[in-house]
């Protein structure tokens, strides 16, 4: 423990080289820096970070494992491409699950929660009369996540958080359109 201010605080767990690849990849990928189809290297990594190489293979089969990656034989990893079919079937599971969160919600939401809402829906329409696209799948995901976050089921928030970070990085590279959303 340690003393700040007067203030005795735990000191927070180490975080490993692991983990710092692992949110190192993990970000660029969702956040559009690494694209689908673009390799990622073992040795790239290690020589950007000076770290060894187990790290790094660690991070990356993690994220192979949730589906963000694939090994390609012979070539190594590679960020995963959402096909059409695959975004529809996420999609349909999605909707499946955040309609039961939303079930679970409703026994737990505030009149005030449910104003916040309101908000981000309008601003939702507003960015869609604006074609902006990018900020309408940010003020979505906030929505969706808002509400299932509210649900009380740990297992299907957590599920939930995987789906949205699976479709997310799919839709820095592309955005489906549909016109009943945000009405």
């Amino acid at each position: 423990m340690t003393t700040i201010n007067n203030k005795i605080t735990q000191r927070e767990k180490p975080v490993s080289k692991k983990e710092i690849v692992y949110n190192l990849l993990r970000s660029r990928i969702l956040n559009g820096v690494y694209h689908p189809g673009h390799r990622v290297t073992i040795d790239d990594i290690s020589r950007e970070l000076s770290f060894s190489n187990s790290p790094i293979r660690e991070a990356i089969n993690q994220l192979v494992a949730e589906g963000l990656l694939r090994i390609i034989p012979y070539s190594g990893a590679v960020v995963q491409l959402v096909n059409e079919e695959e975004y529809i079937e996420i999609m349909y599971v999605l909707g499946v699950l955040d309609g039961a969160a939303t079930s679970l919600t409703s026994n737990f939401i505030t009149e005030k929660e449910i104003e916040q809402l309101e908000a981000i829906n309008e601003d939702m329409k507003t960015s869609l009369d604006n074609f902006n696209l990018v900020k309408f799948s940010e003020l979505n995901r906030q929505f969706h996540t808002f509400i299932y976050s509210k649900c009380g089921n740990q297992f299907l928030i957590s599920s939930l958080d995987t789906i949205w970070q699976k479709i997310s990085y799919g839709n820095n590279v592309r955005f489906t359109f549909a016109q009943f959303r945000a009405k």
